[in-house]
């Protein structure tokens, strides 16, 4: 019989009585003691998934799946980016054009253009390596870790750079093993913060388990229901126990572990454990930026910006703390400063990996409508089956087989 599901209609099993051995070569010498199970194509087969239709396997599915969706993500991106920072770049543009055009022309008797061109390039140069006045030396002890740890954790805000050949050469080396060790860190961060989220929410569902049977016990005692349900689970219990032990009935020790074995057995979601490590990330990026706000004269929205940017590696460099020589509490701002870089970005990877796991879930049911099934269950595979011989063996006989998505 063929199958009627919608899923599994576009195959059916043949099962025919030629010999094992020659099964793939002719159906010469039949040997009813011996079956092969292969695919019949039928008028449903028509209607085929496209990756069904493209030879394409599940996990190579995935895959192009998630390329052409990030292509589009970035390609909507950058229109929206255009369009919001394209008019103020145009702006500033002509601005500074403008400006150097009036300069020039009414300090051109004055000055040497060639020389003032020399000195603004300078200028800028000290000014990107920290060379003024009000900047902090970069390559002391404490500016030299603030740097490494910039380059362990893959930040790279583009402030402190080496300079000489030995320093590059050595950021290639020092960045290998220090970046490596950093994700492993992430990584052994990321099962712990889970797992200390993961009893959280445990002790809070048996907590809960508990006030619901509570409740349930009250209002079955206002109801008067109580001896009658506990005689009924007492009488249970003990021919449940004298059936499974000859020893006797079971005490109420093997109930408790009974339920202890259940609760065991229950998983939080990953929905709430996501939802908690964003709780987490954002609790630390509002304290951090309340710290940053007054200190570094930004706004609340630049120190979250930042806060972002820093959390999640991307370091694009045109926000930077602890960059001023003069603090009040300096060392202590920047201890904090470590510590709260160091906390944002475990948390904030442990929260982009449980985002990636919910978005490879929303990819297989993405997949799923699409009805694309690994091409490998729907290609011919003879499989060698000892069968009784039957009364009447059909050749042709069509019969129905579960097939694995």
């Amino acid at each position: 019989l063929i199958s009627r599901s919608p899923i599994y209609a576009e195959t059916a099993i043949v099962r025919t009585s030629w010999p094992c051995a020659r099964a793939a070569d002719s159906p010469a010498s039949a040997d009813p003691h011996c079956s092969i199970e292969m695919p019949l194509q039928n008028a449903a087969s028509r209607r085929k998934g496209w990756c069904t239709r493209l030879n394409i396997r599940a996990d190579n599915a995935r895959f192009l799946l998630l390329a052409v969706l990030m292509l589009v993500y970035m390609l909507a991106g950058a229109a929206v980016f255009m369009a919001i920072e394209g008019p103020r770049e145009r702006v500033e543009k002509a601005k500074y054009f403008k400006f150097a055009q009036d300069f020039r022309a009414r300090y051109a008797a004055v000055l040497n253009l060639s020389e003032l061109d020399d000195y603004l390039s300078l200028h800028a140069d000290a000014f990107t390596s920290g060379y003024l006045t009000d900047r902090r030396p970069r390559w002391d002890y404490s500016g030299s870790f603030y740097f490494v740890g910039t380059v362990v954790s893959t930040i790279g805000f583009g402030m402190t750079t080496p300079r000489t050949i030995a320093g590059k050469a050595l950021v290639i080396w020092y960045g290998f093993l220090g970046c490596s060790g950093a994700i492993l860190f992430f990584n052994l961060f990321l099962e712990r913060i889970i797992t200390f989220w993961a009893l959280i929410l445990r002790q809070l569902h048996q907590l809960s388990s508990r006030l619901k049977a509570a409740r349930k016990r009250r209002r079955a005692r206002q109801s008067g229901e109580l001896q009658y349900e506990t005689a009924t689970v007492t009488a249970a219990a003990t021919a449940q126990s004298s059936a499974a032990s000859p020893s006797g009935p079971s005490t109420d020790k093997t109930v408790g572990e009974g339920s202890a074995d259940s609760l065991d057995s229950w998983k939080p979601s990953v929905y709430k454990v996501q939802f908690l490590l964003l709780c987490t990330a954002c609790g630390i990026a509002c304290t951090a930026s309340a710290v940053y706000q007054p200190v570094e004269s930004w706004t609340y929205f630049d120190s979250v910006y930042f806060c972002f940017v820093a959390f999640s590696t991307i370091g694009f460099g045109d926000l930077v703390v602890s960059q001023r020589s003069d603090y009040a509490f300096s060392t202590l701002y920047r201890v904090g400063n470590f510590c709260f870089l160091m906390l944002g970005c475990c948390c904030i990877y442990s929260f982009f990996n449980v985002t990636s796991l919910v978005l490879r879930t929303m990819l297989d049911r993405m997949i799923r409508r699409l009805d694309c099934r690994c091409t490998n269950c729907l290609r011919p595979k003879a499989k060698m089956r000892t069968l009784p011989p039957p009364p009447r063996f059909r050749r042709n006989a069509i019969t129905e087989r579960d097939v694995e998505e």
